[in-house]
């Protein structure tokens, strides 16, 4: 599905303002090579793109990590507070 976006053969997300920069970005001249990293392997970028769906792009900016990002930090160096 997600190949069929960028390449333009589904409508789905086809509004999503950040499908359209990868989109463009690919119209590029250059080599691009994308690798999906499953959730659950990267909670901390998960939850990052949880706190801030629904904002416009470039308008969040983190001055320091939350508290579920520093937990979760945490958790994957094996530490416990």
């Amino acid at each position: 599905m997600v190949a069929n976006i960028i390449h333009g053969n589904s409508k789905a997300l086809a509004e999503c303002a950040l499908v359209a920069i990868i989109c463009e970005l690919f119209n590029w001249q250059w080599d691009v090579k994308l690798h999906r990293i499953c959730r659950e392997s990267n909670k901390v970028v998960d939850r990052l793109a949880a706190i801030i769906r629904g904002r416009p792009l470039g308008e969040c900016l983190f001055s320091e990590p939350s508290r579920e990002v520093l937990d979760l930090l945490q958790q994957d160096r094996g530490i416990n507070l």
